[in-house]
């Protein structure tokens, strides 16, 4: 599902023109989310829509969570002014998807490490958002991360929180994403900076890349700034490191990630192989 090199030169040559687009970041959870939102605020100057009336109070009551956006909420979002940018955790679906591939739309995808991803979650579910995850209060953090790795009985305040599939499904709910042709697919990896990790110059690149992908040509100055200033601070930010799961994982959920998603790492380009 890789953007071709092909498409993804034509993406930057047609985004360019767009200095009026509407822009909808698309994430998993934990995948960085609110680093890719703190980036668009400064660059855009621009107010976030994440969720909207009918889906909060949905959420509230227990009927539904924050990755269902429902027909009314994403109505809403669509059309939304140019004063706002739209982040959601929705997975693909196809009549959204018909919708966000017009060219007035700009997006784009953020993707983390997989592994990190299982990781951060697990830490998330049971210290920072234990009123909605009640099954991961009763469990371990070494069973929660399994349960994330593998799937098995939801662990959410709803039964139909796609965390319960396992990683492997996660992703592959929203992976058709990358192939709308207005996508520019970012890395957690790549836009963390080095306090997190990473790489400047590769920081410096994807901030460029996002920049020019809404029509906004910045410096490498500018870059530099806007990486120096969107690591941490959030309500859900953990530790925002790169490699996290060499922390936590066992020897046996090594096993079972490489039986149940080890092939999504290699498709991803995390790893070469299964020897890691």
């Amino acid at each position: 599902m890789r953007t071709s090199l092909l498409l993804s030169a034509l993406i930057i040559s047609t985004s360019a023109h767009h200095s009026s687009c509407l822009i909808v970041q698309i994430s998993m959870m934990k995948v960085g989310t609110f680093l890719g939102i703190n980036l668009l605020k400064k660059m855009t100057k621009k107010s976030l829509a994440f969720i909207g009336a009918e889906a909060s109070a949905k959420t509230r009551k227990g009927e539904q969570d924050v990755i269902n956006v429902t027909p009314n909420d994403f109505h809403a979002f669509s059309t939304m002014g140019e004063t706002r940018f739209w982040a959601t955790h929705s997975p693909y679906v196809e009549e959204y998807a018909r919708v966000l591939s017009q060219p007035k739309y700009q997006i784009i995808f953020i993707e983390r490490d997989p592994r990190d991803v299982v990781v951060s979650f697990a830490l998330y579910i049971r210290d920072k958002d234990k009123k909605y995850w009640p099954g991961a209060q009763k469990l371990s953090l070494e069973e929660t991360i399994t349960r994330l790795i593998v799937g098995g009985e939801s662990m959410h305040q709803t039964d139909h929180h796609i965390s319960k599939y396992g990683i492997k499904k996660m992703y592959d709910a929203y992976l058709p994403w990358t192939a709308l042709p207005n996508v520019l697919t970012i890395r957690f990896e790549d836009l963390i900076g080095p306090r997190g990790g990473g790489n400047l110059e590769a920081q410096i690149k994807t901030i460029t890349d996002v920049a020019q992908h809404i029509g906004k040509t910045i410096t490498r100055a500018e870059a530099i700034s806007y990486g120096d200033s969107i690591f941490g601070n959030t309500h859900s930010f953990n530790k925002g490191k790169i490699g996290s799961w060499k922390e936590y994982f066992t020897p046996e959920q090594k096993e079972l990630f490489k039986k149940h998603a080890g092939q999504l790492l290699i498709d991803l380009e995390y790893e070469p192989d299964l020897r890691w």
